[in-house]
């Protein structure tokens, strides 16, 4: 419950192809960062940032922008 209130911007991505981690880590992780911006890849694995670059970066640059207005 450590991040429930925090106000630090966090970004969580998931992988539906990321083996490394077990399924129901998506729902656990996401209870835990209500606040955060989540992005999830139906087409990656454990390297979002490689397997869809044209999806993540995007993503990433609009994350840093809005945290950084805030």
């Amino acid at each position: 419950g450590v991040f429930l209130e925090s106000t630090i911007p966090t970004f969580l991505v998931e992988s539906k192809n990321d083996l490394s981690w077990p399924s129901d880590k998506i729902e656990t992780i996401r209870n835990e960062h209500p606040n955060a911006k989540f992005l999830y890849l139906e087409d990656s694995a454990h390297t979002p940032f490689k397997d869809e670059p044209d999806t993540f970066f995007p993503e990433l640059e609009r994350f840093i922008t809005e945290s950084a207005q805030h």
